[in-house]
């Protein structure tokens, strides 16, 4: 629902990701720190050591070298706000704060420009440049504890000599932020991917890197600050790269991760919807959004005096983001606790969005500056359409204010299945119409042009694509007792003996079972972890208490895993935890000695998402455990 929001240079680069806890760094000895110039020295010997490496695992040889160099915040700063003076000009910056600020999603206290430049500053650890071909890290990490930062952008720039990332992207950064999402998605997938696979190689610098990054007070405050600053709408179009980029790539590639990444970036995702439902690009049955087709000239049905302003794409988090400013419970800003959940929305907020089939925008302005805004959705279904068409009202509503008057939806004479909303808010007269699986939206038209204007909104129609099977894809959610869509997770019980609830006691508990006295909790933490740093996420939930000696090699979600037993009075405790490059799943089992000693087995083909060779079900017949749905 928001402009291309002109959040400044285009670079690639690896964020530090925002957690509710970190690990706690063991004490040092003091030593003097090293010079500007050692630290330059000492940082391109390390990318000259891992390019090689780096090669080998992306499958691609390098054309030429990458120079890097090494930033303080305030250099990062600098370095930032000339890349976005090279890439934003200033007609473009006041052009996009006058369209946010229109639209409610910027207080007229808040500098869209500023903002964006804080949000770069506290949060990129490090940045590729695809236009001029060079590498920046921030000062703050020492030695290996810099390689995972370095791998990431490493594969920016591998990718960039072979692919060229920027003419991939160049033609949809305008007026498609959609599509520019999905791509945008890929390229930080990829590097993540990366990254994960070389910590598990370097399991020494992954840790080096979590002790430096979690002792780094200074980023941790410049962190909470872009949360308490930064509304949701803005953060999210750049964090989520990070997060759903993986997950999308760890399903594409399927441990084939030179081959499948080649085969991806010659046939990308097209859409937000995509890249937030993975099945619906990898499954057997693709979804592509419809095309809206204008058809009329709104404006010059607004009469003299109107020129266009703006036009771009609105995807399903856009319109999530859009709804969840004005009508969620957190003021359009996020909070560690419901990140933590792998919620970036309120529930309501994702669920009027997740039916998107298509949008767009289109913003006209006069010489007064007054800005009218038009939105044309499609849906899935006409429940979604109608959905989404009571809930952009109410949105509506919610951002005029006291100003708002409106009598209620009516319904047409001439087609029942047609209803329209007229309003008045603070800038001016407004109309909703909700036909079938479309909605259009009007708002600001002067009173004596609404109906001119209207009459040429009418004209606006959605094409399918041709290749477009989603309407007719199956539930890959299907036979699953308890499902997460919008992390692709499920669980799926072994037998009528057990029992399953959503959610459960613990923050981030995606649900819990039971059987007998046993019950099993299990969390979801949306960061990716690797086989050799699952023990740092074990010292972390546990502290002192984790013992390393004590910790048990087990299969899990597919995957080595671990497991530890847990302090307990009666009852039997243990945790167990695997991770993948998106995702932590920690799972806590309790229960009498006895019940869990019959039960083990079960538990454990559970936890793994596999059954026992004597117990192979019918190809048709899913599993039982907890999974990350192949296909989502």
């Amino acid at each position: 629902m928001h402009p291309r929001f002109a959040q400044g240079a285009r670079l690639l680069s690896a964020v530090l990701v925002l957690t509710a806890a970190a690990v706690t760094a063991s004490a040092e000895e003091e030593r003097p720190a090293p010079s500007p110039e050692e630290q330059q020295a000492a940082l391109q010997k390390l990318v000259d050591e891992i390019r090689p490496e780096v090669a080998r695992l992306r499958g691609l040889a390098w054309k030429h070298a990458v120079p890097v160099r090494i930033l303080t915040r305030e250099g990062l700063r600098d370095y930032m706000q000339k890349g976005m003076e090279r890439d934003v000009t200033p007609e473009e910056w006041a052009r996009d704060t006058r369209i946010v600020r229109r639209l409610g999603l910027l207080k007229e206290d808040e500098n869209l420009r500023d903002l964006s430049q804080l949000m770069l500053q506290e949060m990129v650890a490090g940045a590729y440049d695809p236009k001029t071909k060079k590498l920046v890290l921030t000062a703050g990490f020492e030695g290996a504890a810099n390689i995972p930062t370095l791998v990431h952008e490493l594969i920016h720039a591998l990718e960039d000599q072979h692919l060229d990332l920027m003419k991939i992207e160049e033609p949809y950064r305008e007026d498609d932020p959609d599509r520019q999402f999905a791509i945008r998605c890929i390229f930080e997938g990829s590097a993540e991917w990366a990254r994960r696979r070389f910590e598990e190689l370097r399991p020494a610098a992954a840790l080096a890197h979590a002790k430096q990054r979690a002792s780094n007070k200074t980023a941790q405050q410049g962190q909470a600050r872009v949360m308490r600053s930064v509304p949701t709408h803005m953060l999210l179009s750049t964090m989520l790269h990070y997060r759903v980029g993986p997950n999308f790539v760890t399903h594409a590639v399927r441990g084939e991760y030179a081959a499948g990444m080649q085969k991806l970036l010659a046939d990308p995702p097209v859409s937000q919807e995509q890249l937030l439902h993975p099945h619906k690009w990898l499954g057997a049955q693709r979804d592509y959004p419809r095309t809206v087709v204008w058809g009329g000239d709104v404006v010059k049905g607004l009469g003299q005096g109107w020129k266009k302003l703006a036009e771009h794409s609105v995807g399903e988090l856009d319109l999530a983001v859009y709804l969840d400013y004005f009508l969620g419970d957190k003021k359009g800003r996020l909070n560690l606790r419901t990140m933590g959940l792998g919620k970036f929305v309120d529930s309501m907020s994702n669920r009027a969005a997740r039916g998107w089939d298509a949008g767009r925008a289109l913003y006209a302005e006069d010489e007064r500056g007054r800005i009218v805004v038009l939105q044309a959705l499609a849906f899935d279904t006409p429940e979604d359409a109608d959905e989404g068409a009571r809930y952009m009202g109410a949105a509506l509503r919610s951002a005029n204010g006291d100003a708002w008057k409106g009598d209620g939806w009516r319904v047409s004479d001439d087609d029942a299945e047609v209803k329209q909303f007229d309003y008045v808010g603070q800038h001016g007269h407004g109309r909703i119409l909700h036909r079938g699986r479309e909605v259009l939206v009007l708002d600001g038209v002067p009173p004596a042009n609404l109906d001119a204007a209207w009459a040429e909104v009418l004209k606006t129609s959605f094409t399918q694509d041709e290749r477009d099977q989603g309407d007719e894809a199956g539930d890959p959610f299907a036979g699953y007792d308890v499902v997460d869509r919008h992390r692709g997770l499920g669980l799926k019980l072994p037998s009528e003996e057990w029992e399953a609830i959503e959610g459960g006691r613990m923050p981030a508990a995606f649900a819990s079972a039971r059987k007998g006295k046993i019950r099993l909790s299990f969390v979801v933490l949306d960061q990716g972890s690797t086989a050799t740093g699952l023990p740092a996420v074990g010292r972390m939930i546990m502290g002192n208490m984790f013992n390393p000696l004590s910790v048990t090699k087990i299969r899990m979600m597919g995957t080595e895993g671990i497991q530890h037993p847990l302090p307990a009075r009666g009852n039997v405790r243990r945790m167990h935890i695997a991770g993948d490059p998106a995702r932590t799943y920690v799972v806590f089992v309790e229960g009498p000695k006895d019940e869990l000693r019959a039960a083990d087995a079960e538990i454990l083909r559970m936890l793994d998402g596999m059954p026992g060779p004597a117990e192979r079900p019918a190809a048709e017949t899913k599993s039982a455990g907890l999974r990350s749905i192949p296909g989502y």
